[in-house]
Formats: structure tokens, sequence, C-alpha cells
């Protein structure tokens, strides 16, 4: 057995009045009995050393009188040899319902091999015998060009026309003439066709670009930041944009810094006095006291100001 259950409840008051050492070997010999699922050796010697006491004897002796029975076949507790049957007969009762369950699947697995086994010699035999055609098919047809070859080579040599291309040079006019050329229209010269002209290549934009240098009233920490923040939203930096914030900042009673970190922070798009308020104007002014008595008497009781006819 791999693991056991400890109820503590039960082992703190079997175990109270144990000391250090024997309470040691008490724990040592359950793990060592629920480990080999079988009693423990007859010989207290052979005891303290598979559980590593071999110079505390004396509490081991004491630990196996107190809890544990001596037998023809070792040590037995009854408590252990409770849990490892209860154990077994339930390790056997699962391992029966598995096999039940899935006794017929397995022999369903072994027919779909067989199956599986018999149709992946059909298709072997099937590619071999259409490689085999391909094979034959291609030797025949590699014949036939070997033939039609043979053949063509055997025909006499035939010589062909050849077609004139020699033309007569340019004659110079006889009086302010234009000059001309002599010859076959396919070779006489002819004005040069322009030159095509390269395609223009789009330059492609980039998205995000930074061109605002960092302000002397901002951090490395709060730029770096900023910049990471601009870039994820594929947003550009420019020096227009800093002075913006810069201004809106201002009316907000922020910094600089503390406006691009507020960007950066709640993922805004720029900075707006509007979205912060001012800082200084948190602070509520108190209510005006009433100049009246009887407006005194009823701002006291929460009725608000009275109206005066006078």
């Amino acid at each position: 057995m791999n693991y056991y259950a400890l109820h503590i409840g039960d082992y703190a008051s079997h175990t109270a009045h144990l000391s250090c050492l024997e309470d040691l070997a008490y724990r040592r010999l359950l793990d060592l009995y629920y480990t080999t699922e079988r009693p423990l050796p007859v010989s207290v010697t052979e005891c303290a050393r598979k559980v590593r006491m071999r110079e505390h004897e004396t509490e081991v002796q004491s630990v196996l009188d107190e809890f544990f029975t001596l037998s023809e076949n070792g040590w037995v507790n009854r408590r252990c040899e409770r849990e490892i049957s209860k154990v077994n007969a339930a390790a056997e009762k699962k391992r029966a319902g598995a096999n039940k369950r899935w006794g017929k699947s397995i022999a369903q697995a072994e027919h779909e091999q067989c199956m599986n086994n018999e149709n992946l010699e059909s298709k072997q035999c099937k590619s071999s015998a259409q490689a085999m055609h391909m094979h034959n098919t291609g030797i025949a047809q590699a014949e036939h060009e070997q033939c039609m070859s043979s053949a063509y080579e055997m025909l006499p040599n035939t010589q062909y026309p050849i077609p004139i291309t020699q033309y007569t040079p340019p004659i110079s006019p006889p009086s302010g003439g234009s000059v001309g050329l002599v010859g076959p229209p396919e070779f006489r010269a002819g004005p040069e066709p322009p030159a095509a002209s390269p395609q223009k290549q789009k330059l492609k934009k980039p998205s995000w670009v930074c061109e605002a240098k960092q302000p002397p009233d901002v951090s490395d920490e709060c730029w770096v930041a900023y910049l990471k923040h601009m870039e994820e939203l594929k947003l550009s930096v420019t020096e227009s944009k800093i002075k913006f914030t810069r201004r809106e900042a201002k009316k907000a009673n922020y910094t600089l810094e503390d406006a691009l970190l507020a960007v950066a922070g709640a993922g805004w798009q720029g900075f707006l006095a509007k979205y912060v308020g001012d800082r200084n104007s948190t602070a509520r002014a108190p209510p005006k006291k009433p100049a009246h008595p009887i407006d005194e008497q009823l701002h006291e009781h929460g009725k608000g100001p009275a109206v005066s006819f006078l």
C-alpha cells in the first residue's frame, strides 16, 4: 500500500502517553506494516533495523508489546489487518467491474484489429498491382518513343530556304530629302520604343512613429511606459500631442508626468482635463449659514431656508 488513512483523533487518544522516541517508533512501524502488507519480523532487532532505530531497541520493544501481538508469522496489528483487507476488497471489486465493463470492448477491439489487418493487406496487394501496371506501361511508352526517334533519324535531311536578311545601307537624299532605308520592311530602322518607366514602389507608412523627444520633466520609466502604451494602440507620438497633453494637464493641476502615467494606466488614447477634474477643487466649500433666525432654525432641522416676506 502506498496510502492509508490516519485518523488523527484516534491516534492522539491512543498515543498521548508515549514519549517522542516511542511515538516515532510507532509511526515508522505502522508505515512498514502498511508498505509490506504483512506482519512485522519476530526479532525486535530486525524491526529496529528496518525502522532505522537500532540504538533505541528498548522503545521499539515497548511499542511492539503495547500495540502489536506476537504470532507465528510475526508481530500483528488488528487495525492494520482490517485496513489492508478493506483496501484489497475494494480493489478487487473495482477490478471485477472494469473487466465486466471492458471485456466486450476488448474482444471488439481485437476483431477490429483483425479486420484492419486484412484491409491493409488487400490495399497493399492492390497498390502493388497498380505499381506493376504503371511500370509496364512506362516501359512500353519508352520503347515506343525510342522507335519513333529512330524513324525520324532515318529521314533524309531537307535544306530549308534561308530568308534574305541582307539590307541596303541608307542612301543620302539628293537635295534636302529625308534619309530612307532600302530593304525588307522587317529590317528597316524605326524609332526605338520608349523605355519602360520603372514602377514606383509604394512605401508603406509605418503604423507607429515616435517623433517627439522625451521632455526634461518626465522620468525615463514614465516615458517608456507611455511609449509602450501608445505603440500597443498604434498611435504616433508627436511634439504637438505632447504640447496638448501639457496644456490639458495644467488645466487639471497635473504635471506632465502624472498625465502620461494616467494615460498609460487607464488605457486612454489621450489626456483631457475633464477626464480627471481639478485636483484643487475636490474639497467642497461649506454651506452658507442663513442670515435670518427663522432660516437658521429651519436649517438646523434640515428643512432649508424659510421664505422671507419682508
